[in-house]
Parts: C-alpha cells; sequence; structure tokens
C-alpha cells in the first residue's frame, strides 16, 4: 500500500507514505530484539526493511519529484540516515542524489545540498570519496551560478571538521578545481579564496600545520614554472595574512604557540630563499617575453596572456606586489644582486613602457619613509644602475624615483641634512648631480621642468657650511651655469660654419639634419638659461629689502599689456 502510495500519489499522499515508511523504519531501529523467541520469519526487521527500500527502489522514486519542499527532504533525509546506518547505501544511490539536484531550480539544488552536508558526515570513506568525484565531475559542465553553489557546499563541509580528514579532501579538491585549465579565472579565485577560508576557520587541532603544508604546496608550484606561478603568489600572502602581524613584544612576554606572520615569512625565506626565487621568476618571465616580442611586432600588453588568465601588465605588477609584501610583512631587505636584476630586466631591458614604469614605481616605494632596499648597498645601486639609465627613458615616476635615491644616498654620505620636511646641501660635490644636468638637456619638457626644480631646490637650500661663505658659492654655481652654456653655444656656432653636408652637388640633401642638431642644442641652451633664471629668481625673491640693482623678477623686460578699463557711470 505504501509502495503503491508512493507510485501515484499527489504531494499529501507521497507526505502520508514517507511518514509509514519512517514510522517502519523507526519501529525496526529503535526496538530491534523485542519479538526475539517467536517465528522470525513473521516479523519486520532493519535488514528486512533495508532490503525493501533497495528492491523496490524507493529511493529512485522518491527523488523523482517533490524535492523543492524542505518538508518532503527531511522525510527523505530520515529514510537515507536509515539506509546508511544498514550500509545499505551503494554508489549507484549516491549517484542518483546528485543526479536530483543537477541542472534544476535554485530551491531544489539548495534542498539537496543542504541534505549532502548533514549526511556527509556518515558516509564511509568510499562513499565520501565518490561524492568527491561527483563534485569534479559537474564543476567540468557547470555555469557559473552552479559552480559558486558547489563551491559554497564543498566549504561547508569542511567547516566543522576537528579531525581535519574532511578537511584535507576539501582542500585537495579546492586545489585540483582550481588547477582545472577549462576553469574561467574568477572561479578559480572562488576556489582558492575558499580554500583560504578553510585553512581560517578549521577547527584541526593541527591548523598550524596544515597551513604550513599548503604554503609548501603554494612553494612548488612557484618553482615548477609559470603557468601557475600568479595563483601561487597570491595563495601565499593570503594564507599569510591568516596570522597576525607581529606585535609590539618580545619572545618571552608572549604564548608559546602562536605563531606571527613575520616568522611564517621568515620561514619560507630561510627554507626556499622566496625572494631570490620569485626575483628569478620574473627575469625568467621577462625573457620569455622578450623572445615572444622579438617575433611578434606590435604585442600590447594589455592583451597579451601569457598563461591564458592573466595579460603582462598583471604578470609583471603582482611578482613586485608579492616581493613588497614580502620584504615589508617579513621585515626582510632587498639584496644588491635581487636589486640588480629587477632593475636591469624592467627598467634597463624593458619590453614595453610599462615595465619601465612599474619598475620606477616600486622602487620609488621601496625607498619611503621604511625602507625596504638594504642602505648598505643604496650608493651602489644608485651608482652603478640608476645613474647609467639613459635620462631619455626617465618619466615622471622615474624621476620621482630618481629623486628619492639622490636624497636617501647624500643624506647618508652627509652632503645633504635633513631639516624637517626639507634638506640642506652641505656639500657641493653631491652625488648625481651632473645627471640631473643630462636630464635638464636631453630629456621631454616636463621632466627637464621637474629636474630643473629639483637643481634649484638643492641650490637655493644651503647648510650652515655652506651659508658662510655664500657669494663665493653663488659666483661657483652661476660660473658652472655659463660655461654649459658656453659649450652649447660653441656647438652651435661649429654647426652654423660646418659647410660638410649642406649642400651637395647644389642641392640641400644635409641641411635638415644639421637643422635639427641646431634645435636640439638651442633647445639646450634654452634649458641651462632657465636653471640660471630660476635660480636667479629663488636668491633674488630670498633678498627682501630694496636696493639699486632691481630684483630680476622686477626688472625683466616682457610682454606689451593691454588693459581695458570700463567705468558703470558712463
Amino acid at each position: 500500500m505504501v509502495f503503491r502510495l508512493l507510485q501515484i500519489s499527489s504531494f499529501n499522499g507521497k507526505m502520508n507514505a514517507l511518514n509509514e515508511v519512517n514510522k517502519v523504519i523507526a519501529s525496526v531501529t529503535y526496538y530491534p530484539h523485542r519479538h526475539t523467541g517467536l517465528e522470525e520469519e513473521e516479523w519486520l526487521t532493519a535488514e528486512r526493511m533495508a532490503k525493501w527500500i533497495k528492491e523496490n527502489r524507493v529511493l529512485q522514486i522518491v527523488l523523482r519529484d517533490s524535492l523543492h519542499q524542505p518538508q518532503y527532504v527531511e522525510k527523505l533525509e530520515k529514510i537515507l540516515r536509515f539506509i546508511i546506518k544498514e550500509r545499505a547505501l551503494t554508489l549507484e544511490d549516491l549517484d542518483n542524489v546528485w543526479a536530483a539536484q543537477a541542472g534544476k531550480h535554485e530551491a531544489i539544488v539548495k534542498n539537496v545540498h543542504d541534505l549532502l552536508a548533514k549526511l556527509a558526515w556518515d558516509f564511509s570513506p568510499e562513499q565520501l570519496d565518490h561524492l568527491f568525484e561527483c563534485f569534479q565531475a559537474s564543476w567540468t559542465n557547470a555555469n557559473k551560478k552552479q559552480r559558486e553553489k558547489l563551491l559554497e557546499l564543498i566549504r561547508r563541509l569542511a567547516e566543522d571538521d576537528k579531525d581535519g580528514v574532511m578537511a584535507h579532501k576539501v582542500l585537495t579538491l579546492f586545489w585540483n578545481l582550481a588547477h582545472s585549465d577549462d576553469v574561467p579565472t574568477e572561479i578559480m579565485d572562488q576556489a582558492l579564496t575558499a580554500h583560504v577560508k578553510i585553512l581560517d576557520y578549521s577547527c584541526s587541532q593541527e591548523r598550524d600545520a596544515q597551513k604550513t603544508v599548503w604554503l609548501d604546496n603554494c612553494v612548488e608550484e612557484l618553482k615548477s614554472g609559470d603557468k601557475w606561478a600568479l595563483p601561487a603568489l597570491k595563495q601565499i600572502r593570503e594564507i599569510c595574512c591568516l596570522y597576525e602581524p607581529s606585535p609590539n613584544m618580545n619572545h618571552s612576554q608572549r604564548s608559546h604557540h602562536i605563531y606571527y606572520r613575520q616568522e611564517v615569512i621568515e620561514r619560507l625565506q630561510n627554507q626556499h630563499s622566496l625572494v631570490i626565487l620569485v626575483t628569478n621568476s620574473l627575469t625568467s618571465y621577462m625573457d620569455k617575453v622578450r623572445q615572444i616580442a622579438k617575433e611578434n611586432n606590435g604585442l600590447d600588453p594589455n592583451n597579451f596572456f601569457p598563461d591564458n588568465r592573466y595579460n603582462h601588465i598583471q604578470q609583471v605588477q603582482e611578482r613586485l606586489n608579492f616581493l613588497r609584501f614580502l620584504l615589508k610583512d617579513g621585515q626582510l631587505w632587498l639584496c644588491a644582486d635581487q636589486a640588480k636584476e629587477i632593475w636591469q630586466c624592467l627598467a634597463e631591458e624593458a619590453v614595453f613602457p610599462s615595465d619601465r614604469e612599474a619598475c620606477f614605481k616600486w622602487f620609488s616605494k621601496l625607498m619611503g619613509e621604511e625602507p625596504d632596499l638594504d642602505p648598505a648597498i643604496n650608493k651602489d645601486f644608485f651608482e652603478n644602475n640608476i645613474l647609467q639609465l639613459d635620462p631619455t627613458l626617465l618619466t615622471e615616476s622615474g624621476m620621482k624615483c630618481f629623486e628619492r635615491f639622490f636624497k636617501a644616498v647624500n643624506s647618508k654620505e652627509g652632503k645633504l641634512k635633513a631639516k624637517r620636511r626639507a634638506f640642506l646641501m652641505d656639500d657641493v660635490d653631491l652625488i648625481g648631480t651632473e645627471y640631473i644636468w643630462r636630464v635638464v638637456t636631453n630629456s621631454g619638457d616636463d621632466i627637464a621642468n621637474r629636474a630643473i626644480e629639483l637643481l634649484k631646490e638643492v641650490n637655493t637650500n644651503l647648510g650652515p657650511r655652506l651659508q658662510s661663505s655664500l657669494l663665493e658659492f653663488h659666483e661657483t654655481y652661476i660660473s658652472e651655469c655659463l660655461d654649459r652654456l658656453r659649450a652649447h653655444y660653441d656647438t652651435v656656432s661649429a654647426l652654423c660654419h660646418e659647410d660638410d653636408g649642406i649642400k651637395d652637388d647644389g642641392g640641400l640633401i644635409g641641411l635638415p639634419v644639421t637643422l635639427n642638431k641646431l634645435k636640439g642644442e638651442a633647445v639646450k641652451m634654452c634649458r641651462v638659461m632657465k636653471v640660471l633664471q630660476e635660480y636667479i629668481g629663488e636668491c633674488d625673491g630670498d633678498f627682501t629689502v630694496e636696493r639699486k640693482i632691481l630684483p630680476l623678477h622686477r626688472a625683466c623686460r616682457g610682454k606689451h599689456l593691454a588693459l581695458l578699463v570700463r567705468f558703470s557711470n558712463t
């Protein structure tokens, strides 16, 4: 009768039938021995009930419909728990439960997922493995929304795991899903985010050991090549950020079992030389891109995806961001070899202008208020790398980078003295001054103006030693400007009197080249004069008392000005 009701009834009839089934289950479960001594075949036992459910395919019938009703699924849960207890749940039954929600309405998906999340803890190892195979098989053909739901279910399975068994399975599954080539980047990121959440919420006694295992797995991925380098770097960073930053206390003051972020990064650095590893990853990647760019003219860094996930700009920036994270949060110094390799592959041998720009900005940040570059190598790096770069390659970011190194190096050498927000020059022989002049005369207008401002700043803010011989300093500096002006003037004069190449059989073939040279030298002369004008104007401005010789800003001859005055009363 119950079986007939299950097959042909309305929803209410099915609910009544399920109630009857659950009553029988409760009866045979809670009173298994009450008929002892009577004829065995006359009484229903748990084993016979499980056999009846299996032979009549009751589970398949119940799974056909009404799964959107929570109270219906609740009755189904009791039947499934009974089958599991009797060890009668087959892998085919599991497939049927999973198939009942595939591609169905959200309510059905939610109810079946909730059901599996409750039952999974009672599954045998074989059943659990099979369930995870179902997850992975569904992942391939699932759409974005289905994958999100699947991720949520898998994450829930590991939330309350105290033994670490379920958590390990779930972590491995997320790891494998994130490695699937057919998975969109967005879903891969979701899988890795869920992976980190499980490590964070883990109730396992070995949660720190668990994190260490996955950190080491990420490092191995990084060692294996570029394909999964960026996800590995992001995951290392996310796992490290699960640890608290180091507090301001010594080792004796804190609880012995607490690990802090700095210690975790130190361990990675000591065991894997992580800074060197990431630097090598960057240089190796740039070598490959350089070769590809040679074979493909007009390559666009925004639309070039070497790993089919992240474009070139992200490939460079993510590696640089990760390095800075290691240095800052691990309180590590960037050493000479790695600093030189990064500068060389991005600034000197840039494939795209964006590479050099990223390099300039990164080194500028490294030289902030709390520098991450080893102070012992600043001067050497400045002289042998930054001062060797062609000044025409400098951008606004490049000039800012130069300026930070220039001030840091000269301050350490005692040539500049920091005073509040300004620097006072205490030695005329500043390291890098000649390079500033090269920027002034060879770079674009904006960068040249920035260099002119820097020259004005250092030469008009003098320390006590130079203030004591101010007139001598003025004369020396003005003479230097005039010498540079004279050198460019001599070049212009030579070009003007040069006859070779100007006329060729009565033609003017060489003239454009000579005119371009003349124009270039004329621009250089104008810029030297601007340096001189800015310097004299600043010095004039500092002298506020009236005098016979007018200050420059009042003495210079400007353009005629027409002033139109209107009166309200005609």
